[in-house]
C-alpha cells in the first residue's frame, strides 16, 4: 500500500515557488531538475504495485528468483535514498528563488516509505522468530501404521 501511495503522491506538488517577479509555479516528480529522480521513484513504485497486484489476483505470472521480502526491502531502501536525493535537489532549487517551500507530496512519499520500512522490519523479525521456534521445536515422531491385514506375531507369541 505504501508503494501505491508513493505512486499517487508523485503527481502531487513537491515544491512551490513564488518568485517576486513572475508567476507562482509548482514542481512535482516529473518537472524541474529532479525529474530523473522522481521518475525513478515512480518506476520502482509502479513495479512493486504490479507485483502486489499479481499476488492479489493470484495470476502468478511474475516469478521471482528470490524472496519477495528481500525485493521489498531493497526497493524501500532505494526509494528512501532517492527521496533524500530529491529533497536535496529541491532545497538547492528553492534557494534560487525568494519564496520557495517544500510541499505535501514529498512529505507523504517519505512517510509512506518509512511506514513500509518499519512494516518490512517487523515482518522480517516475525519470520526470524518463527524460523527459530520451528528449529527449536521438539521433533514429533509419527506413530508407525500397520498395513491393512498385517498380523502382529510378537503379541500373539507372548500370550
Amino acid at each position: 500500500m505504501a508503494n501505491l501511495a508513493t505512486t499517487v503522491f508523485c503527481f502531487f506538488p513537491w515544491l512551490s515557488v513564488n518568485p517576486n517577479y513572475g508567476e507562482k509555479f509548482f514542481l512535482n516528480a516529473f518537472s524541474g531538475p529532479g525529474f530523473l529522480i522522481g521518475t525513478l521513484i515512480l518506476l520502482v513504485s509502479v513495479s512493486i504495485v504490479v507485483i502486489f497486484l499479481d499476488k492479489i489476483c493470484e495470476t502468478r505470472k511474475i516469478k521471482l528468483p528470490f524472496s519477495e521480502t528481500n525485493l521489498l526491502s531493497v526497493a524501500t531502501i532505494q526509494q528512501l535514498v532517492f527521496i533524500v536525493l530529491a529533497w536535496s535537489v529541491l532545497f538547492s532549487v528553492g534557494r534560487s528563488y525568494e519564496n520557495a517551500s517544500i510541499r505535501f507530496g514529498i512529505f507523504a512519499i517519505f512517510l509512506s516509505q518509512i511506514t513500509s520500512a518499519v512494516a518490512l522490519y517487523l515482518q522480517r523479525k516475525n519470520e526470524t522468530q518463527k524460523t527459530a521456534r520451528d528449529f527449536l521445536q521438539h521433533p514429533k515422531v509419527p506413530k508407525e501404521k500397520k498395513p491393512v491385514g498385517q498380523i502382529d506375531f510378537l503379541k500373539n507369541d507372548e500370550k
